[in-house]
């Protein structure tokens, strides 16, 4: 096993937990609320690297979305998902 194999095991690891945390911090139940937050983590982990990194995600995130329902806990799959976007590109 190599390096890099051993920090995405570790790092998808990571990044479910944390979204079950989410998941199970909600304000109020919702349909497909675990997918919603899944789509909102891989919002925010969208990119365009034009000489430098540009979070096209969260800025469609931040223009687009607007949720009335669980609005705390879908923030903040999308701003783990930029989070975890500069960490991937930092380690690389």
């Amino acid at each position: 096993m190599n390096w890099n194999f051993n920090v995405s095991i570790i790092s998808t690891i990571v990044v479910i937990f944390i979204l079950m945390l989410f998941y199970r911090n909600r304000e109020e139940d919702e349909g497909y609320l675990g997918l919603k937050l899944v789509g909102y983590y891989i919002l925010g982990t969208f990119n365009l690297k034009i000489g430098i990194l540009i979070p096209i995600g969260f800025m469609i995130w931040l223009l687009l979305f607007h949720p009335k329902t669980n609005r705390t806990i879908k923030r903040y799959s999308a701003i783990f998902g930029l989070l975890m976007m500069l960490i991937g590109y930092w380690i690389h």
